[in-house]
């Protein structure tokens, strides 16, 4: 009973398996040199062998202090449904790391253990982790790859994996180990820098690998230590070839500084959780505070304007090898909400119902890799095989499940492209001829006008609801649309009709919301990035030509071309 309540969950004849880390935390920003920031506060987390962890050797207490697999009935906690990929089967962080691992082009096998330094939950309560580090190690304790997992505060993440003697710096700065430089910058942490720059990681790795085979030297517990600089982008030269941005020389002024630094480092055991929780008791809940407060002072005393949120890279990219293996990606992507749920639902049946008779096959594929693939084909295809050669083909890419809410919205397919496509560029098909013929105006085969005459009036009111925040040049002739949408005349009740209706104004309503939001908040939006203007961006596009929008674009053209 006492070594359970006092001992090291450890066996005694080897070294600690965890250990509990008091930090320094220190943030500093050098441009605009208008809005200079720095400030400095700490930090508690853990250094838990990721092993030891699966196996529960490391709980505390029976679970009640320390335990693995959950955040409610213990005091502190980490369960693996908040770390890595999202999953609904009961995946643990080991495998889950080991699919991060092996979808990047690693072989698992070599695989012995890893530290895994991040922050646990406190009496049930999960905050924001805005840093997860694993240390890899091979099965000869030998230092293997770096996993930074990134977390923001809109629920998505991102990890960037560091391969020890790979792109790597042969002289790091003093006091590190390992240095990366010009690592692409590619998902969006602060509302108050956009996604170009680069970064240089510093990594001090943990004085031993987390093997109980391996001795370390005694008084020494590890204090792994990351420094992250944020170095604004360069304006590309016109002769500059674009793939040159990912060198040193692309690098340009440095902007922000990120620093975690363990000030104390002691075996996880159930005195040494205890004291460190009663010295610093709120310090696992002031996370989130700490960075609303943080963004008040940028953005009210400094007045930095705010970045609207952009939807994250796909992980495939294809690389100028050719070969489709990222060396980073998104992990986690927003939840859907209710009224996309209801978009997806309601624009995958009307594709469904046009691909039996436009003979098309629609291919849906989402730049969120816990999304497959929706392939919709025609009722003949399904059962002969051999039909697929009679059958058209389209495949769309899309960023996010807003793709469906644009179909929903949109009077016309030209509008949906126009918007969603080479506006925004949120999504991308490998033919806009055949999208528009998804989405024809005339009516679908098996609806007369018998069927929609008695409920004209609410079919035409929803399509004149969809034309409200459209600028009068895009209900011109060039841009036409019919009086009833094609989603619209497939709705058969009356109650369906009447929900699509009010699913179409709730979507309008949220966006006056927002905008009436941020202007009884006084929050200032970087010019022409208002979420409430993007019929206006929209326009701009129909009648001056393509806008420069760039991070989006780039998003957009990193989606796999099936053209």
């Amino acid at each position: 009973m006492q070594s359970a309540l006092f001992m090291s969950a450890s066996k005694p004849s080897t070294c600690p398996q965890g250990y509990v880390l008091q930090n320094q935390v220190t943030h500093a920003r050098f441009l605009p040199v208008e809005a200079t920031h720095s400030f400095t506060y700490p930090t508690v987390s853990m250094l838990l062998s990721v092993r030891a962890l699966e196996e529960h050797s490391l709980d505390l207490v029976y679970g009640c202090l320390f335990g693995y697999g959950r955040v409610w009935g213990t005091i502190t906690g980490l369960r693996p449904r908040g770390y890595l990929q999202p999953s609904h089967s009961r995946r643990t962080i080991l495998d889950k790391l080991l699919h991060v691992l092996s979808s990047r082009g690693y072989d698992r096998g070599l695989f012995e253990d890893a530290w895994m330094m991040t922050m646990p939950s406190f009496f049930g309560f999960e905050g924001i982790n805005p840093l997860t580090v694993y240390f890899c190690y091979k099965r000869s304790a030998e230092l293997w790859v770096v996993v930074l997992e990134v977390h923001n505060t809109f629920g998505e993440s991102h990890v960037y994996l560091l391969e020890i003697g790979k792109d790597e710096e042969t002289t790091p700065t003093k006091g590190f180990d390992h240095e990366w430089k010009a690592i692409p910058r590619m998902f969006h942490v602060s509302p108050f820098n956009d996604r170009s720059g680069h970064y240089t990681v510093s990594i001090k790795s943990p004085s031993h690998p987390p093997c109980s085979s391996i001795s370390h030297p005694k008084n020494s517990p590890p204090r792994p230590c990351v420094r992250i600089h944020f170095h604004a982008a360069l304006e590309p030269a016109p002769d500059t070839d674009q793939d040159q941005g990912h060198s040193l020389e692309s690098c340009g002024p440095l902007k922000l500084t990120a620093l975690l630094r363990p000030t104390s480092s002691s075996p996880l055991t159930t005195p040494n959780l205890l004291r460190t929780l009663c010295s610093m008791p709120f310090t696992l809940l002031l996370s989130m505070p700490r960075i609303l407060y943080q963004a008040y002072i940028l953005h009210y005393r400094k007045r930095l304007d705010v970045f609207i949120r952009p939807e994250p890279y796909p992980v495939n990219r294809t690389s100028v090898s050719g070969d489709d293996i990222p060396l980073e990606g998104g992990m986690k992507w927003q939840d859907e909400g209710l009224l996309e749920v209801y978009a997806k639902k309601r624009v995958c049946s009307y594709l469904g119902r046009r691909a039996d008779e436009t003979s098309i096959t629609i291919t849906l594929v989402s730049a969120n890799p816990s999304i497959l693939p929706v392939v919709l084909a025609p009722s003949f295809q399904k059962n002969n095989s051999e039909a697929c050669g009679l059958c058209r083909h389209i495949t769309i890419h899309f960023l996010s499940s807003r793709f469906y809410t644009i179909c929903l919205m949109s009077p016309s397919a030209k509008h949906a492209l126009l918007l969603g496509n080479k506006s925004e560029h949120l999504f991308m098909t490998s033919s806009a001829e055949l999208f528009e013929e998804l989405f024809s105006s005339h009516l679908v085969r098996g609806l007369t006008v018998s069927h929609i005459q008695p409920l004209s009036r609410l079919l035409r009111l929803s399509q004149h609801v969809r034309t409200q925040p459209l600028p009068p040049v895009l209900t011109s002739p060039g841009l036409s649309f019919s009086a009833v949408h094609p989603i619209d005349a497939h709705l058969t009740s009356s109650y369906s009709r009447c929900v699509n209706l009010a699913v179409i104004c709730a979507n309008l309503a949220l966006e006056y919301l927002e905008m009436r939001l941020y202007q009884v908040v006084r929050a200032r939006i970087v010019r022409g990035n208002e979420p409430w203007l993007k019929w206006e961006r929209a326009r701009r596009v129909f009648v001056e030509g393509r806008i420069s929008t760039t991070e989006d674009s780039a998003a957009c053209d990193s989606i796999p071309r099936t053209m």
